[in-house]
């Protein structure tokens, strides 16, 4: 599943989901980071796991990402 973030129709960023494995990305545009846009994907992110009845949601960050 690809979840698209959006405001007012601009691409903001993206979550690209395994329902039965894990999330494999989440991207914010870097010009558009630190304003909530994460928190708000995540969070839709947790509405669909709930959903579906899983409790449990890993995120990892890759080595060099300091950011995330």
């Amino acid at each position: 599943m690809f979840l698209l973030l959006e405001d007012n129709e601009e691409a903001l960023g993206y979550a690209w989901i395994e329902i039965r494995e894990y999330i494999h990305q989440i991207s914010i545009v870097e010009t558009k980071r630190n304003k909530g846009y994460g928190s708000s994907l995540m969070e839709c992110i947790n509405e669909i796991a709930n959903d579906r009845g899983i409790d449990l949601i890993e995120l990892d960050d890759w080595f060099e990402n300091s950011v995330a």
